[in-house]
């Protein structure tokens, strides 16, 4: 009976999905703080699609945005808004994250969230490998 129960749990925890957010946290150079969903991040057509959750001024609660980039220039557009609670009914599906996608990008601040997400995208998504030969 022993070796059937834990069987069954063994099975039972296999199944079980797990689910978590890969939140990066990012600062701009203004000071404001980000997160990037890191496993949001997909690069289609020229123009990466990702996640990202900031307080915005008005707000007390964060807001969670869909953002398109350029994949070659920073120019970005919000194309989908959630709620915290709503974002994570997804449970990290982001099948749907280009339905929204547009050709009216924006031109974005240096010092903005926008460009410090995009820029963090662009590394994680084509990091940069150093040639670098060290000889003693």
């Amino acid at each position: 009976m022993k070796r059937f129960l834990c069987l069954f749990m063994v099975l039972y925890l296999i199944n079980v999905n797990a689910f978590a957010i890969d939140w990066v946290n990012l600062v701009s150079p203004n000071g404001r703080a980000v997160a990037l969903d890191k496993d949001s991040i997909s690069e289609v057509d020229g123009y990466y699609f990702y996640n990202i959750k900031f307080v915005n001024n008005n707000r007390t609660n964060p807001m969670i945005v869909t953002m398109q980039s350029g994949v070659s220039h920073p120019f970005s557009a919000r194309i989908r808004t959630y709620e915290e609670n709503e974002y994570n009914a997804l449970e990290g599906d982001y099948r749907n994250i280009t339905l929204n996608k547009t050709s009216k990008l924006e031109p974005v601040t240096y010092d903005s969230i926008v460009n410090t997400c995009h820029r963090a995208v662009r590394d994680i998504k084509h990091p940069v490998v150093s040639n670098l030969v060290i000889m003693n």
